[in-house]
Parts: structure tokens; sequence; C-alpha cells
């Protein structure tokens, strides 16, 4: 017997014969050597419908934040609302124009006031008279991105050029109040707030700039030579300590200090690489974070990675038969964490008692490395899969009743797949159930990658697997 290594990952060669590992829907969590499994897989948190009744939202969500002492604010469509934590929707007045992502902060007003930046027009929303105008701000020329630091509302202009409010008033801007970044004549693709400093993404550099104490310009630079720049402004979050995005390279970096860092793999920097121009430019990202674990995907038409901070992997994400996650949109309210839709106006939030998608449910799949006995061929007799518990619903749906394991694999680095076995997860009681599939036949020099996937809602994730397996004479 010998272990097959499933899905802890997903990191795909550049060929496939090389490594097609694959992990979607699913995560990888380390348990260390004491536990019976160091790397369990398990399948990733499910959600439920956060929104009640009518909202008021007419389209895909494009942007939330959540105001201490007030709610979240949630901008779908062309319209805003006020969300309670039990999902309850005050209708906001006023409309966003446009159906673009939007950049959004709030001052430290008693009420505060949010500055919202979409398409190049500046709005606010009045949190006291729960209501969006565009102030007539003349001095401010037409901006890409807003954020928050020290009574400030700060903004980032294409051009290179940082402007600041008044303190605590989102509708004056002195017109001198600015200063321009200077590393490079690259522009600005948006500012933001980190570790109490401002952070000015170029297109091809960065800047740090901080408090200086200074007037009419408050802040100051105090880093301005980082050759690092940002290609799409909606993939930069913060993320616990950290603050990531994709730079102009196709890299997707983690900036905790002053120098951001590679931490995407080169499947991923391929992926990016194969995108279009203004596919790269439209990526965004959303962060969760859930027992212990730090989320961040990053998404476009054809696929969303998302990176654990907790352990260094990325996997991959999927709703329904599409090829990405439709979350668009995240916050973090009163103990939840909320996501919005790229499909509609609905809202949802993690919960670690479903395995579905607000009641839709979603492929957990698992793909292993290459299983080979170079320089020779091997013939597979068994593969037992050691399930985590926890399967089994009473249900009149025989899928969830007696929830199944699909097995197929591929001898060519995943051109083609064959096999179609299916094993029982389990039915109620059935607690430590080994999901067997036998007499697999032989497989070339190249070795075989074996694929697992199952959409039960039952699914809970993968402790271990191996095979039988004998060398054929080459």
């Amino acid at each position: 017997m010998v272990s097959v290594e499933f899905g802890h990952t997903s990191n795909k060669g550049a060929s496939g014969v090389v490594s097609n590992q694959r992990l979607l829907n699913g995560y990888a969590e380390a348990m260390g050597q004491a536990a019976k499994a160091s790397l369990p897989v398990y399948a990733v948190p499910g959600t439920r419908r956060f929104d009640r009744g009518e909202t008021g939202l007419n389209g895909p969500c494009r942007g939330m934040l959540y105001v201490y002492g007030k709610g979240l604010y949630v901008i779908a469509g062309t319209r805003a609302a006020l969300f309670d934590d039990a999902g309850n929707a005050t209708v906001v007045s006023g409309e966003i124009a446009g159906s673009s992502m939007v950049v959004m902060a709030a001052n430290q007003e008693t009420n505060p006031q949010i500055g919202i930046v979409a398409d190049g027009v500046y709005s606010v929303l009045d949190t006291a008279a729960n209501a969006i105008a565009a102030p007539d701000i003349t001095t401010l020329p037409a901006p890409n991105g807003v954020t928050f630091l020290d009574g400030y509302l700060v903004f980032s202009i294409a051009d290179g050029r940082i402007f600041h409010t008044a303190l605590n008033d989102a509708v004056t801007v002195n017109a001198l109040s600015f200063a321009t970044t200077a590393s490079r004549s690259d522009g600005l693709r948006r500012i933001v707030t980190h570790r109490g400093a401002l952070i000015a993404l170029g297109e091809a550099s960065l800047e740090i700039w901080e408090n200086a104490g200074t007037t009419p310009f408050a802040f100051a630079p105090i880093r301005a030579d980082i050759d690092i720049g940002c290609i799409a402004e909606h993939t930069a979050a913060s993320v616990g300590d950290s603050l990531l995005f994709v730079d102009h390279n196709g890299v997707v970096r983690q900036l905790t200090g002053s120098e951001p860092q590679r931490i995407s793999t080169h499947a991923i920097e391929r992926a990016i690489a194969a995108l279009s121009w203004d596919e790269r430019r439209a990526l965004y990202a959303v962060y969760t974070h859930f027992n212990g674990h730090d989320f961040y995907a990053v998404t476009s038409p054809y696929w969303t990675f998302e990176f654990d901070l907790a352990t260094g992997l990325w996997h991959e994400r999927a709703s329904g038969e599409l090829d990405h996650w439709t979350a668009r949109g995240h916050a973090s309210f009163n103990g939840k964490v909320v996501i919005g839709s790229g499909v509609d106006a609905s809202l949802h939030v993690l919960d670690d008692a479903s395995y579905t998608a607000s009641g839709q449910p979603y492929l957990f799949l698992a793909q292993s490395a290459p299983l080979h006995a170079f320089p020779s061929g091997l013939i597979v007799d068994q593969l037992d899969v050691d399930i985590i518990p926890g399967v089994g619903m009473t249900s009149n749906d025989e899928d969830t009743a007696d929830p199944k394991l699909m097995l197929d694999w591929s001898d060519d680095g995943g051109a083609t797949w064959t096999g179609g076995r299916v094993a029982s997860l389990g039915r109620v009681g059935e607690l430590f159930t080994v999901a067997s599939f036998h007499q697999l036949g032989a497989a070339p020099r190249g070795g075989r990658t074996f694929r697992l996937a199952s959409s039960s809602p039952v699914m809970r994730g993968i402790l271990s697997a191996k095979a039988r397996v004998r060398a054929i004479a080459p």
C-alpha cells in the first residue's frame, strides 16, 4: 500500500504530467504529526442567506462597508441599503450610477459620512439621513479610490496626485490639500490604509505615506522607491495584518512591513497571464475568515483562486456550474462574515453548520499528485479513501441519505479522464466509512492522476488515501 497525495492545493504544472494537483471547494488544515492525518482536507464552509424581505437593492453587489454603531451598508446595482445583524434592511435614498465595483470609506463624524468612489465620481452617504448625494466639490479631481486615516478621507487620482478632505468633513476639500507621488510617472490605481499608513498603489510602483502633521496637506512619503505596482485595484484587500494585491506582472503579493512578498504560484501566474488586459484589470478579491483561517480569493470570469494564510496553500472556488466563485464584496459584521453576490442582489453569511451554498449544492473535488513507479508502469488493484466522519442524513432524497464519492483518473496528465466509479460515503450512523475502489487497471510509466468528487451536502472531506499497486516490469 502506498499513500496517494490528494489535492492539498491547486498547483497544476506547465505540463499536467509533472503536476495536475487540484483542490476545488476544499482547504487543508495543518494538524501536526500526532493527528491521524497531519494535513486533512475539508470542504469549504457553506453559506446561508443573510438578507430578509425587501431590500431595495437591484443588482449584483458592488461593495459593502460596516460602520460601527450603524450597521452594514451595501451597494448592489444602483441602490444602497443599511442592514442590521439579523439581515433586515433599511433602504438608503439616492443612487450610485453604473455597475462597476465601488470603493468606500467612512470618517469619524458622530453620524459618519461614507465616501464612495465609482467610475471617477465621488458620492457621500450621510448615515444620519441614510441618503446618498454627489457633492459639487470643484477642488477635487475625479478620484479612482478613497480611504480613511487620522480623520481624513484620502483620495487617489489617476494622474498620481493624492488629495484629502478637511478633518471629518467629507464634502470640504482644500484646493491645496494635495501632493504627488514621485517614484514613477505611472499614475495611481488606488490608495489604501495599512498599519497606520497610506499605501499609494501605482501601475508599476508603490509608495508608503504617513501623517506628518503638515498643512495644507497632512501626509508625506516615508518610502517611495518600491518598484512593484498594482494591475487591478479591486484585488487590494487588508487580510489580517497584511495587504494583499495582484501586482503589475500578474504576481500576487503580500505586504506586511514595507516589502511586498510573492505568494502566488506559477500556476496562478500562468492563469493571470492568460487573461486579456481588460480581464486582468477587472480582477477582484474577497476576504473571508473561518475557524482561524484567513482566506483571500482572487476572481476572474474563468476561475477563482483562494489563498489560505494559515497554511500558505492555494485552492480553487466555484459556484454551481460556473467556473468561478460568485462572491463579490465582503465585510465582517458583529461576528458574521457577510459576502455579496456577483450575480444578483442577494447577501449571504458563512455558516459552519451548512455545507451548501445557501441551499444549493457545490462540488467538492480533489485531484491527486501523479502516482507512479518510474521507470516502470504500475497496476492499481485498489484505492481506499479515508473519509472524514459526519456523513449520512435522514432524507427522502437518496443522494442525501446515501451520499456518493465519485472517482475517475487520467494517465495523460489530465488531457482525458476515464473511470466513473462510485462508492458510498455512508448512510446515517455509518461514521467511519472507507470508500474503496477496486481493479483500477494499469497505468503507464508517466503515472496516474486520480480525481475524487462529490456534490453531496454532507461531504466533509478527506483524511488520507492509500493504493495497493504492483509495478510492471519495464
